[in-house]
């Protein structure tokens, strides 16, 4: 008896059509992908105002998802509150503040209680507080940017000629001691020197005794790395 011819089945795939779907199945998947991501940056550009917080957190879920890896990078707001409580536990309310705002967190130094008048060198009883700063930069991967203020008093000294050399010469003084004493990495840290560029009330100036002590200062900033032109203000980028 003769073989039958096979029934045709219209519903069954043929090989080459086997082949076309496994080739096709990967650039699903990557349409996929691309329009997910497409949204999630639709949805960055649409609000106004990101919140540094939970812009990080998000960034670290993804860097986590692509990865594989749990990496947990302490957010601006912790280090604030560890930076707060550091400052309690070694009475420095007085001489140092600390705040967050959305160019990072800041720790404004008052200049008369780290450095001698007209001087570049540190207190020893400064060492404590600048220890727990490097433990803290040591915890993450932001840049940190170290600015030295002066008031408007005219120095001229073989070593400072002016201001601008002095309040340089302060910021550089804190970013050498975390580099010797805790081994920090140079590329992590930008030195601004301003003078009396930047008075801390420019309203009040150097008009007033008082005015002119908060102008003497220094500020270790943690820079948070989504706020538009943060970097390159002060070039690092």
């Amino acid at each position: 008896m003769p073989d039958r011819e096979p029934t045709w089945n219209p519903y069954r795939r043929t090989d080459t059509e086997d082949k076309k779907g496994d080739q096709d199945s990967w650039m699903m998947s990557y349409g996929d992908m691309m329009t997910l991501l497409l949204v999630f940056f639709v949805l960055i550009v649409s609000i106004s105002e990101v919140d540094p917080v939970k812009m990080q957190q998000v960034t670290q879920s993804l860097r986590n998802a692509v990865s594989g890896a749990q990496e947990n990078v302490p957010t601006l707001r912790e280090i604030e509150e560890e930076m707060l409580q550091s400052v309690k536990d070694l009475n420095l309310e007085e001489v140092v503040q600390v705040n967050r705002d959305r160019n990072g967190v800041q720790l404004m130094m008052k200049g008369e209680s780290f450095f001698p008048s007209g001087e570049a060198i540190l207190y020893p009883k400064t060492y404590p507080f600048l220890d727990e700063v490097a433990w803290q930069i040591t915890k993450t991967p932001y840049l940190v940017a170290v600015e030295g203020h002066t008031d408007n008093v005219p120095i001229h000294t073989p070593q400072f000629p002016s201001n601008w050399e002095l309040s340089g010469a302060r910021a550089a003084a804190v970013v050498r001691y975390m580099e010797l004493k805790h081994g920090l990495p140079r590329t992590r840290f930008r030195i601004v020197g301003f003078a009396d560029a930047k008075p801390f009330d420019p309203e009040l100036g150097n008009s007033t005794p008082e005015a002119r002590a908060r102008n003497r200062r220094v500020i270790i900033r943690f820079l948070n790395e989504f706020a538009p032109g943060a970097k390159e203000q002060i070039g690092l980028k």
